[in-house]
C-alpha cells in the first residue's frame, strides 16, 4: 500500500500495537497544548469529566488531555496515536459541548457531538462534559 505525499505511518506502543498505551501525547511546543491542531482554540480552561457508568468526576487541568486525566485516575481507555488521528480512543459523549481537535471525525460527526477523541479534544469554555464511561 502506497502512502500519499506527506503521509506517515502510525505505530502505538513498543511493539506497534499497544492496547492501553501510557505514552504521553505529542504536544504543540509553542502552546503546550495536548494535540493542538491548526485552528484550535489557544486559550483552554480546566473542566470536569463525569463518568456516567460510575458517577465519578475526573478533573482535567489546562495542560492535560482528557485521556491523560482518565488514565491517571485509573480509567482504562483504548488508545494508540495520542494525536487524534486513529480513532482508537473514540468515546461517546452524553452531554456537553466539545472542542473537537481530532482529524478522525467527519464534520457531520463533530456537529452531532455524540463522540469525541479524548486524546486531543476538550470541553468548550470549561463546562463539564458527561462521557459514557
Amino acid at each position: 500500500m502506497g502512502l500519499d505525499a506527506g503521509s506517515r505511518p502510525i505505530r502505538g506502543g513498543p511493539q506497534g500495537n499497544s492496547r492501553y498505551s501510557l505514552r504521553p501525547p505529542q504536544r504543540d511546543r509553542e502552546r503546550g497544548l495536548p494535540g493542538a491542531a491548526p485552528g484550535c482554540r489557544e486559550l483552554v480552561e480546566a473542566f470536569d469529566v463525569v463518568l456516567c457508568r460510575t458517577g465519578r468526576t475526573i478533573h482535567v487541568a489546562q495542560d492535560e488531555s482528557v485521556l491523560e486525566a482518565l488514565l491517571a485516575a485509573g480509567v482504562r481507555v483504548d488508545s494508540m496515536c495520542h494525536n487524534g488521528l486513529c480513532g482508537t480512543c473514540q468515546t461517546r459523549v452524553l452531554s456537553g459541548d466539545i472542542d473537537h481537535r481530532d482529524s478522525f471525525l467527519s464534520d457531520e460527526e463533530r456537529a452531532a457531538g455524540r463522540f469525541m477523541m479524548p486524546c486531543v479534544s476538550r470541553a468548550v469554555g470549561g463546562a463539564d462534559i458527561v462521557l459514557d464511561l
